[in-house]
């Protein structure tokens, strides 16, 4: 295949690479939904040494989001258009949608546990947790193999106003008539404490439905979360302490 070019919008800053390029895949980090504007964005990469700047160098601007992690735009137009990343200083990282061609077809969806939860993707591309590998069993909610452990424990031993418990359980209910309550039980040995393991699509949703829960809101109960993982076939039954184990 012939170099492919590219550019962004104004056509103020152009560009060309040299085929074959490393990947191509869809990412749902909050940093490329934010710093896009988008649901998602499809990046590639490709060596230092296959790629050329055509013009445009002083139309290039630079955020450094993180230490070492440098996006790189439009002054003009404001594309978005490349990043680098100081793991792997000898790549550049550009944006597919401004290529004029594409040498692959996506081949997975990665970072889907942070993916925007107002749209679902029911393709039959893999969906990574982060960029580790590791998949994703997504049900038809949009749902991953994450759960959320939300651990609850008295802030004093006085005995708690029935209406508050009554509102409690009811406060669970929701959960349930969702389809998002997988267990909830007080601890045996431990008086005034108990447990929820649910559904959520991130960590913010949960802290959302715990902030609402009535003995958390009325300062009677403290609060922990911990995210856990189903063992399944796709995560070759492991749960994620055990991620660096080769299987």
């Amino acid at each position: 295949m012939e170099n492919i070019r590219g550019r962004c919008f104004c056509k103020a800053i152009q560009f060309e690479i040299t085929p074959p390029t490393d990947f191509c895949s869809h990412c749902h980090c909050k940093s490329c939904r934010m710093s896009h504007g988008s649901a998602l964005v499809t990046w590639t990469s490709v060596g230092q040494t296959k790629f050329k700047l055509l013009q445009g160098e002083e139309s290039i601007g630079t955020y450094e989001s993180s230490p070492g992690i440098v996006w790189k735009f439009c002054k003009a137009c404001g594309t978005s258009l490349f990043y680098t990343w100081p793991k792997k200083p000898e790549k550049i990282y550009m944006t597919v949608a401004n290529l004029e061609a594409m040498d692959r077809k996506p081949d997975c969806h990665v970072n889907y546990n942070e993916h925007a939860d107002w749209m679902l993707f029911k393709d039959v591309l893999p969906k990574i947790q982060g960029i580790t590998g590791k998949r994703c069993v997504i049900d038809d909610n949009g749902y991953g193999f994450i759960r959320y452990a939300i651990y609850l424990k008295n802030v004093s031993d006085e005995k708690s106003d029935p209406a508050l418990i009554k509102a409690h359980v009811a406060h669970i209910e929701t959960l349930e008539k969702q389809g998002r309550l997988e267990f909830a039980g007080p601890f045996m040995d431990e008086k005034g404490g108990g447990m929820l393991v649910i559904k959520a699509k991130n960590l913010a949703e949960v802290e959302d439905f715990v902030k609402s829960d009535p003995f958390v809101r009325e300062n009677k109960k403290t609060y922990q979360i911990r995210p856990m993982e189903i063992s399944c076939v796709d995560n070759g039954h492991l749960g994620v302490a055990n991620e660096d184990v080769e299987l």
